[in-house]
C-alpha cells in the first residue's frame, strides 16, 4: 500500500563554499541588513525602554545596545525579529532593575548611615 504522505522536504542547502568573493557578499548583505535593522529600531527601542521601564537615557542606550549585541549572534531573521528584539530588550530591562535593587540594597547594608558611625572613642556620634 502506497503512503499517501508527502515526502519528507529536503534539508536546506549549507554554503560551505570558501570562495572569498562568495563569504564577502554574504557578510556585506548581512552588514548591510543588520545596519538598517539597527537604523529602523535603535530609537524607537531607547524610547520604549525609556517611557515603559523609567530608565535614563543613557542605561536605556546601553540596554539597547547590548540586545543587538546579542541580535548579532542568536537572531533568527526567518522568525520575528522584532518581536525577539523586544522581548529580549524588555527581558534586559527586568534584569538591570533587579540588579540595580540587590545593588542598592547591599549598599544600604554595608554602608552605614553617617548617624549611626562609631567614633574612634567608641561612642556613637548620635548620642
Amino acid at each position: 500500500m502506497a503512503s499517501s504522505r508527502s515526502p519528507l522536504p529536503d534539508p536546506p542547502v549549507r554554503v560551505t563554499d570558501t570562495d572569498p568573493s562568495v563569504c564577502a557578499e554574504n557578510a556585506h548583505a548581512t552588514e548591510t541588513e543588520l545596519g538598517e535593522f539597527y537604523r529602523e529600531f535603535y530609537l524607537p527601542l531607547v524610547r520604549r525602554v525609556i517611557r515603559k521601564h523609567g530608565l535614563e537615557f543613557q542605561d536605556a542606550h546601553d540596554l539597547v545596545q547590548d540586545a543587538f549585541t546579542l541580535a548579532i549572534s542568536k537572531l533568527n531573521p526567518a522568525k520575528n525579529p522584532k518581536a525577539w528584539l523586544y522581548q529580549v530588550v524588555d527581558h534586559l530591562c527586568a534584569n538591570f532593575r533587579r540588579k540595580r535593587g540587590r545593588r542598592a540594597k547591599l549598599l544600604a547594608q554595608w554602608n552605614p548611615s553617617p548617624r549611626r558611625e562609631i567614633s574612634l572613642n567608641g561612642s556613637r556620634d548620635d548620642d
